[in-house]
């Protein structure tokens, strides 16, 4: 499968948005131990980001 050039961009906004998102959640765990939870099973792909 080849991807287009805004096919990439938007993998590369959607892994950001990932990682992104893992980050706030775990900060919040205060406040929601269950939801932070969750984020841990969120994997980061930096290396694929760039």
């Amino acid at each position: 499968m080849i991807l287009e050039t805004q096919e990439l961009v938007s993998c590369e906004d959607f892994l950001r948005g990932c990682r992104k998102i893992k980050s706030f959640m775990i900060d919040k765990e205060f406040y929601s131990p269950t939801l932070s939870s969750y984020a841990l099973n969120i994997t980061e792909c930096e290396n694929i980001e760039v």
